[in-house]
């Protein structure tokens, strides 16, 4: 039944059985002998396929008014949702130190990129019409990823560990990115479009009001400065409105981190 799922066909219609084909199989006689790398490499081996056509596919769909809804066995959104607007602040964000700035065509590695102790986010502007990856390696090797989008981009992203930073990216276009230091800000009412990192903030509020108009991946999450630790507040599929509740220690401070296609904003209440 699961080889039988895996060869279903898929040309964008549901008479013909899957919209995109998100379904991979593979037979092992002896699972114990299978090196760790090699069952990893097999579990994965079509998701970068996989993730195009289907970024593909909902651009296309969309084009014709037929977007794929992730939520469409979901209970329709309160109307609220549909209502409220994400204010239009993003030009109130603050101007951090540039430390580095970088731009090419295609595959490449940027070394030895030094930074101060500090909080990091990397602009990443791309033209290009297919895949571009980012990750990042810091002084102790560790590897983080950044960005996996396709087509055009134009975000922001966090780097947060020790310096010096080798910036890895995979493209087929045009790219720029920018690595400055996130600033503090004496507000802290957020509203942008699409991924970024806000500034610094200190807020006494306990509850906070979030708001966002995108069709796929919402992800917010804050980020406590002294502390070192981090909260996930919302992780949902499409259009989302909801109140969320978390307290910033006294003496501390904080920053979101934020993954979205769409308007978002975060305001306290």
């Amino acid at each position: 039944m699961l080889e039988e799922l895996d060869t279903l066909p898929a040309d964008g219609t549901e008479a013909a059985g899957l919209r995109v084909n998100n379904a991979n199989f593979f037979a092992l006689d002896d699972f114990a002998s299978v090196d760790s790398a090699d069952l990893y490499s097999r579990l994965l081996s079509k998701f970068p396929a996989w993730l195009r056509e289907r970024r593909s596919f909902n651009r296309e769909a969309l084009a014709r008014n037929l977007f794929i809804d992730e939520t469409e066995n979901k209970p329709p959104a309160p109307a609220a949702v549909r209502s409220s607007k994400p204010s239009s602040s993003k030009d109130s964000r603050l101007k951090g130190k540039v430390v580095a700035r970088y731009m090419g065509t295609g595959d490449d590695v940027i070394s030895d990129v030094h930074a101060d102790e500090g909080v990091y986010r990397l602009h990443v502007v791309y033209q290009g019409k297919e895949d571009i990856n980012v990750s990042v390696y810091y002084a102790n090797d560790d590897m983080n990823w950044l960005i996996s989008s396709y087509g055009e981009y134009d975000g922001y992203v966090l780097v947060r560990g020790a310096s010096p930073f080798t910036f890895e990216i995979q493209s087929s276009g045009h790219w720029q990115i920018e690595l400055e230091k996130v600033p503090q800000t004496k507000v802290n009412c957020f509203s942008g479009e699409g991924d970024d990192i806000t500034d610094i903030f200190a807020a006494s509020s306990r509850v906070w009001h979030i708001i966002h108009e995108g069709r796929e991946n919402f992800d917010v999450a804050v980020h406590f400065v002294k502390r070192g630790d981090t909260d996930w507040l919302v992780s949902k599929d499409g259009r989302y409105e909801g109140k969320m509740r978390f307290v910033i220690p006294r003496g501390d401070t904080a920053y979101f981190e934020v993954k979205a296609d769409g308007r978002w904003s975060i305001e306290p209440i």
